[in-house]
């Protein structure tokens, strides 16, 4: 358990980091554990990449989801 966050539009999701994945981490919305975005962190990158450890490299965020009846339609709708 991370603890409160921020992911990339802005809301303040619960993190959870996995010990055995070393650097992922995924957020839930801290009231109804929904999943709102998955990410992994630089934790100690070599001194020619130049950032700082703790920066995300990759992420996803969700801003929607369900099942749909065909490609294209929008969840929930």
């Amino acid at each position: 358990m991370v603890g409160p966050t921020h992911n990339g539009i802005g809301r303040r999701p619960l993190a959870v980091d996995s010990p055995t994945a070393g650097s992922a981490g995924t957020l839930f919305d801290p009231h109804t554990y929904v999943l709102l975005a998955e990410r992994s962190a630089v934790l100690q990158p070599p001194s020619a990449y130049h950032v700082k450890p703790g920066s995300v490299k990759t992420g996803s965020t969700s801003v929607s989801f369900g099942i749909v009846k065909r490609i294209g339609q929008a969840p929930g709708r």
